[in-house]
Parts: C-alpha cells; structure tokens; sequence
C-alpha cells in the first residue's frame, strides 16, 4: 500500500473491542433507519431527515462492513482483506463527510429563508444530491482497485474527500450564524404579524441547527485526529515510528465511534427520533411474546380499544 508496515494490525483486545463498537453502530443505525421507514408517529419524513438517514447508512456501511473486515484480520491478515477494509473505510468515511455538508447547506438555507425555504430545497433535489454524494464518495474507492495507491492518492483522497467537504461545512455555519443575527436584528425592530411567524421559525431553526452542530463536532472530534495523523505518516517518511503508529492506531478506533454516537445524538436532542426509538423497541419487546397476547397487552397499556386496535395494526405491519 503506502508504505511497508502500513496496516493496522488486530490484535485479541482490539479485536473484541471492535466487535462491540461494530454491534452497537449497526443496532443503532438500523433503529434510525427503521424509525424513518415505519415513522410510527408521522413526524420522520421531513427533508433534513433523508439526509440523516443518508448519513445512518454511511454509519452503517462502516459497522457491517469496515469494522467487520478489521476484526477479520484478526484471523486473515492477509493485502487483499487489509484493502478491503480500506475501500469500505474510505466510502463510508467520505460520505459521511459529504452528507454532513450537505445538511450543513440544508441548514444554512432554512435559517436563511425560514418561512420559504421549501422553494429551494426540495424532495427531488435533496434524493438527487443524496445519488450524487454517493457516486462521488465511491469513486475514490474505485482508484486503488485501478492502482494508484501512492502518496499523491492520498493527497487526492484527503483534500477532495476531507478538506473540500469540510470547507463548505465551516462555510455554511459562518452564513448560517450571520444568517441568525440578521434575523435578531429584524425582530428587534418591533412586533409585527410576519414578525411573529418569522420569530417561531427562527427559533424552530435555531434549535434544529444547533443539534445539527452538535453531531458536526462530534463527527470532527473523532476524525480530525486520525486524518492529521494518517497525512503525515503517509508523506513524511521519518515520522513512521512505532510511536506514530501506535497513535494513528489510537486515533482509527475513535473514528469508529463517530458511527455509533450519532443515533445516541439523535435520541438525546430529536424528540421525535427519541418518541420513534421508545415505541420502536416497545414494539420489538411485545413481539417477542406470543401472538395472541399482543391485543390484551396493548389494550391495557393505552386503555383503550381504538389505540389497542391501532397498535396491533402497526404490530402487524412491523412484521
């Protein structure tokens, strides 16, 4: 690959470690997943939402696949499963990084236009964008399987991949903070009908936006360290040290977090992700009993026979 020596290699204590953070990404990307499918409480379906779930599939993608591979290595640590991992790695990391910029340009322009920002974001552009993040991200996947795996990959890699993406983020949230104080200072000239639905939508955004940078700087703090660390190993050949390795080791596995903290995220500050996540795993702990007690417990956890009725319903289509 880059140089001799470059792989993580598994050992016991990593390898299990590895199999916990893959259970937890892919159970709790699955509910966020399935908590937009099903969408018990009709609250899920909303434009941002496709971006999120974009982004729980690229968390995904990382738990059943990237972290699979690696703790495969434990056994087979052999090129060709080193690169698979690799690959994987590389997609779910990059889309990621792009859907997080996409919904970065998603905030910017419903804080900027909150009463009309349905003009310029719609379903059809939001699901076009959602193709073209991932085309994008698997085509740096594509160029090792052609052969190129140098340095200069990686510079490609990391400054189209990493840095551009990360440039628009930081971009956007300087416009979306402007974008917030313009609207303060229009508030403050005094109270109006169009003023009191421009305040509840500001402050609906505010709120959206600042949950949204909370995940943003998560999802930095957990990736930032290992592309520095990986960058200079990669170009400056006297920094391949054993201690340089041991901390581009360090820093890969806390990337892996940054894929299972995300629903976490979501539960902690979406209410309704949280209301869809509680009634979800209801669900799935009734179903696991037999059948016929399905009606009586639902009939006395709502107390009533319309709500029992409508539950059993949504028992049978979850099926």
């Amino acid at each position: 690959m880059f140089f001799e020596g470059y792989w993580f290699h598994t050992n016991l204590t990593s390898m299990l470690f590895y199999v916990v953070i893959s259970l937890c990404t892919i159970f709790g990307n699955v509910l966020v997943c399935t908590a937009f499918i099903k969408d018990p409480y009709r609250q899920l379906r909303t434009l941002q939402n496709y971006y999120i779930v974009s982004l729980g599939i690229s968390d995904l993608l990382m738990g059943i696949a990237a972290e699979t591979v690696l703790i495969g290595t434990y056994w087979n640590d052999s090129e060709p499963v080193f690169l698979a991992h690799y690959l994987f790695a590389i997609i779910s990391g990059v889309s990621s990084l792009l859907n997080m910029a996409a919904l970065s340009i998603h905030r910017y322009f419903c804080v900027k236009r909150p009463l009309n920002f349905q003009e310029v974001m719609s379903r059809r552009r939001i699901l076009v964008s959602i193709a073209i993040i991932w085309t994008y991200a698997a085509h740096f996947s594509v160029l090792p399987l052609l052969g190129w795996v140098n340095s200069y990959f990686q510079i490609y890699l990391y400054g189209l991949g990493c840095f551009l993406p990360s440039v628009v983020v930081f971009l956007a949230y300087g416009g979306i903070f402007k974008s917030i104080r313009a609207h303060t200072q229009t508030l403050k000239q005094g109270p109006s009908i169009g003023n009191a639905a421009l305040k509840n939508a500001v402050a609906r955004e505010k709120s959206t936006t600042k949950t949204m940078l909370i995940v943003l700087v998560v999802f930095f703090s957990f990736w930032f360290p290992f592309l520095l660390v990986d960058s200079i190993m990669v170009q400056c050949t006297k920094c391949r040290t054993f201690a340089f390795h041991v901390t581009r080791d360090v820093t890969l596995t806390l990337t892996y977090f940054s894929s299972c903290v995300n629903p976490l995220l979501y539960a902690w500050r979406v209410t309704q992700f949280r209301r869809a996540f509680a009634r979800l795993l209801r669900l799935h702990k009734i179903m696991l009993r037999r059948s016929n007690m399905v009606y009586p417990i639902a009939l006395a956890t709502f107390g009533s026979k319309t709500e029992a009725d409508r539950d059993r319903s949504f028992y049978t289509n979850a099926l």
